[in-house]
């Protein structure tokens, strides 16, 4: 979807059509276990690729074990070798999810109509602007000492860390420690 940046993956659906704050979450998993798929695919092409065609010798060279063990870092020199595609903004996602179940389901403050037309129209409208104002104020957010947030913020990260760790890299195998994921976020 061009304006949420969030493929329709398997039949998903809208924001309007889920029953409940539930639905939401198997959503948000579904949509994370699609594109955590997505991108060890990638990685491991531009591994693969990078392997073949562009090995880095001066990086190499200066990675422990790579000159002892005679091979560059794309064919398993390195003594460590972990992968992470680095999460970036669960803090944003997990406050997001606060909004939606904390305005939407529980208080019904907002429809969840309502909330993805105002997405759609980038909160441009007077009603778009008022219901911004109320996602940014009238939801609990993580950092501020809220359990509530904090580990809905936790569970959503929680299919990715425990996703991840199951995939491996081109040179799984191949070094003395690693060849796998490992998860990450700032």
């Amino acid at each position: 979807d061009p304006i949420t940046g969030l493929t329709n993956c398997k039949g998903m659906g809208k924001l309007e059509d889920f029953k409940s704050f539930e639905d939401v979450l198997a959503a948000w998993d579904q949509q994370l276990n699609y594109y955590m798929t997505l991108q060890v695919k990638a990685d491991n092409i531009n591994d693969y690729v990078n392997e073949k065609l562009v090995p880095d010798i001066l990086c190499s060279s200066l990675v422990q074990d790579c000159i002892k063990r005679g091979k560059h870092l794309m064919e398993g020199g390195a003594v460590y070798d972990m992968m992470s595609g680095c999460q970036v903004g669960m803090i944003t996602v997990g406050n997001s999810l606060q909004a939606i179940r904390e305005l939407v389901f529980e208080k019904k403050q907002i429809t969840a109509k309502q909330l993805q037309a105002a997405i759609a129209e980038n909160f441009e409208s007077l009603e778009g602007k008022r219901i911004q104002a109320l996602l940014k104020n009238g939801a609990k957010k993580f950092g501020n000492d809220d359990d509530e947030v904090d580990s809905l913020t936790k569970r959503a990260y929680e299919p990715y860390a425990t996703g991840i760790v199951k995939y491996k890299n081109t040179r799984y195998g191949r070094g003395p420690i690693g060849g796998h994921y490992i998860p990450a976020t700032v």
